[in-house]
């Protein structure tokens, strides 16, 4: 776990190096969890990066590509992830769940925001169940200070009769930078 958790990180660090587009990287914390994220911010292709742990011992951490688009007045991502995701009950594999993020802007400085990721069974995971990841929450950016509150609900589907883990059900608050 450890050498594939180091090749992760190591493959995201080399593709964040050349890339010159806008993003917020921000740190959430929770009841029982913490996560650390870069989103791209603004229209076309953008990198995108997650690790979440709970205090349980489950976590979820990886690299993922997004395409960004404006269509009236809400900013839309399509994307997928490659996610090494391990369980409390030491359940851990390869997970590239599909998704869409959203953001409306509420008033000058404060915007809704959403995200949604999924994969069912074993279509797109290494010895894993169906992988969900859900987020809803307010944002208030004044660049490059970001602050955000909001849920937060992480699962991996049982396979084979396992049960489903709760990886993150919870509050956040979370302050980043955006730039």
């Amino acid at each position: 776990m450890k050498k594939a958790l180091f090749a992760i990180l190591v493959c995201v660090g080399l593709t964040q190096v050349p890339t010159a587009e806008a993003a917020n990287y921000v740190f959430r914390f929770g009841d029982r969890y913490q996560e650390l994220s870069r989103d791209p911010v603004g229209e076309g292709p953008g990198l995108t990066f997650d690790a979440a742990r709970s205090s349980n011992t489950a976590l979820a951490v990886g690299p993922g590509i997004s395409i960004g688009l404006k269509v009236a007045g809400v900013s839309l991502g399509v994307g997928a992830k490659a996610l090494y995701v391990s369980s409390s009950s030491g359940n851990g594999g390869l997970a590239t769940p599909f998704g869409l993020t959203a953001s409306v802007g509420l008033a000058s400085h404060l915007a809704l925001s959403g995200r949604a990721y999924y994969t069912p069974g074993t279509a797109f995971n290494s010895r894993l169940g169906g992988y969900s990841q859900f987020a809803a929450g307010l944002q208030w950016s004044l660049k490059p200070v970001v602050v955000e509150a909001g849920w937060r609900y992480e699962s991996l589907g049982g396979r084979r009769g396992a049960p489903d883990s709760r990886l993150i059900n919870g509050a956040y608050a979370g302050v980043g930078l955006s730039f």
